[in-house]
């Protein structure tokens, strides 16, 4: 943790929101495609081509290892029950969303929003690790 505060110049705040912007979109990347995994297996989808949803993976997406793909999945159910919360900010990495995944289901918004009134919003939002 910084104890003094080093300003930035507008040439590297610039950086920096160029940076995070990449970051953001990665991260809704990652969700978008939990999202399309997650109606792809809900809906059988692969039942065309494969007998299961781990033969598809496996046959169709052979970089994406079966934890990956079920983490994403189980990223993009949290992040869309999470979505009505309203002003809370969503989590902002993978790490957030495990833990919130241990949390039983119908308690993951309250415990979230409480995680986030407890802390610097934008302290658990851009640099979740103490």
């Amino acid at each position: 943790m910084m104890t003094e505060a080093i300003a930035l110049s507008d040439d590297e705040r610039n950086d920096l929101a160029g940076c995070e912007a990449v970051i953001r979109r990665g991260l809704d990347v990652f969700l978008e495609v939990g999202a399309a995994l997650l109606e792809i297996r809900r809906g059988n989808l692969f039942r065309d081509t494969f007998d299961t949803f781990d033969d598809y993976l496996e046959g169709k997406w052979p970089t994406i290892s079966r934890a990956e793909a079920y983490r994403r999945m189980k990223a993009a159910e949290i992040d869309q029950a999470l979505t009505p919360i309203g002003d809370t900010p969503r989590p902002a990495n993978g790490g957030q969303f495990r833990e919130l995944a241990r949390v039983p289901e119908g308690q993951r918004s309250e415990v979230w929003t409480a995680a986030v009134e407890r802390n610097d919003a934008t302290r658990i939002v851009n640099n979740p690790k103490p």
